[in-house]
């Protein structure tokens, strides 16, 4: 899986994984590639983020879902 960490400016030794949030989803982590990414900042405390990737076993597909991040309630929500 490549992920996203968000990155406290204030103690840079935190950092927060957006991959290890993601809610179980259809594809298998096990028989597919996962791309975890970060999009913009929607406000102060909200950050868009995406998982995409492809399947490795068939039928082959490929998959994108997007989220938004909130810090203040460390919580991924589907958008």
């Amino acid at each position: 899986m490549a992920d996203c960490y968000l990155i406290d400016i204030t103690k840079p030794t935190r950092r927060l994984s957006m991959g290890r949030n993601v809610p179980k989803l259809p594809e298998s982590p096990e028989n597919s590639h996962f791309y975890v990414s970060c999009g913009q900042w929607l406000d102060n405390a909200q950050i868009q983020v995406r998982v995409s990737g492809h399947t490795d076993t068939p039928p082959y597909h490929e998959f994108a879902y997007d989220f938004v991040f909130d810090v203040t309630q460390n919580h991924l929500r589907k958008r």
